[in-house]
């Protein structure tokens, strides 16, 4: 993807058709937010909710991901068992889309023993999806963006599956492969959620440019990286660096989605990752709105805010 000129912010491309955009807070940086406004300004985003209309009209798979269809040589690094050759390609298609590394294998294949569809409840099928992520090497709360990539590869294997009319997703068992070379089972669980539900569509480009802006706007935040994964629409991973991430969470801690990348239930996913001015982590926010799994983990000891939660913003689980 390639950034409109008045976007003056330094760009890295990365793996897996993800763009990465870089601010810093410092003299220049306070250039780069102007630029960033001037370029939101001068391209207003079209109305979310009527975005979403659209989609929801539209009932089919992104032009992005029928691209990939059409290249079976994407996401080859993944290891794919069982299913029909259509249902491994669907998901190379959406793997290709997600960061390289994070996942290791997906077997599709029948669901564990006591596990069956209950169609009242939004669980459809008999096709259960094994997919093994892997843990990062050196930053050991890493491991959040892998599972993150598990749940939007489930979510989008089964959102796609139904546009297709392909065999009904019910759920997913959760594996992580250590460093060590042990895996852990994270747990099975069916996917209650509807399906194929309307999402924002859209491009990076104009995602980029709403979420610098608010950023930009945003007095607390020093520096931001931002990138774009790709499984099915886009979705979001931010990375701040704050001058205090205790104030910053005073302030935004209970409406984080919505404060840093906007309403989080109308994207692909949302990711943001908060670091103190010495770029130590200390907070990191996932939410997977197609399976509907929302998790983080914060530093020990850290203050958090202990008022209401704004509804988008996903429940934590530790």
């Amino acid at each position: 993807m390639v950034l409109a000129g008045a976007l003056a912010v330094s760009l890295a491309v990365a793996v897996s058709a993800t763009v990465v955009v870089a601010s810093t807070g410092s003299r220049e940086g306070k250039a780069d937010r102007d630029a960033v406004n001037a370029f939101a300004s001068a391209h207003p985003p079209a109305s979310v909710d009527n975005a979403l209309e659209r989609a929801a009209a539209t009932r089919e798979l992104p032009e992005r991901l029928v691209q990939r269809l059409a290249s079976p040589t994407l996401g080859g690094q993944l290891q794919v068992e069982g299913g029909t050759p259509r249902q491994q390609a669907l998901v190379r298609a959406i793997a290709a889309g997600l960061p390289v590394g994070d996942l290791v294998s997906v077997g599709i294949a029948g669901p564990p023993g006591g596990f069956r569809e209950a169609p009242e409840l939004q669980e459809y099928g008999e096709t259960w999806l094994t997919i093994t992520a892997a843990e990062p090497a050196g930053d050991p709360h890493a491991g959040i963006r892998a599972l993150w990539a598990v749940e939007l590869l489930a979510g989008a294997f089964r959102d796609a599956s139904f546009l297709e009319g392909m065999p009904a997703i019910l759920g997913r068992t959760i594996l992580y492969r250590r460093q060590d070379g042990s895996t852990e089972r994270r747990g099975d669980g069916v996917i209650a959620v509807p399906r194929a539900q309307p999402f924002d569509p859209a491009s990076s480009s104009v995602m980029e440019a709403r979420v610098a802006a608010r950023l930009a706007a945003l007095e607390d935040v020093v520096s931001f990286r931002l990138s774009f994964p790709t499984p099915m629409n886009v979705a979001v991973v931010a990375d701040l660096t704050l001058s205090s991430p205790e104030e910053f969470l005073d302030k935004h801690g209970n409406a984080l989605f919505d404060a840093t990348v906007g309403d989080a239930s109308s994207l692909e996913g949302a990711l943001v990752k908060l670091y103190d001015s010495g770029g130590k982590l200390v907070r990191a926010s996932a939410y997977a709105p197609r399976t509907g799994m929302g998790f983080g983990w914060s530093e020990p000891g850290l203050r958090m805010p202990v008022t209401g939660r704004i509804p988008t913003t996903p429940p934590l689980h530790e």
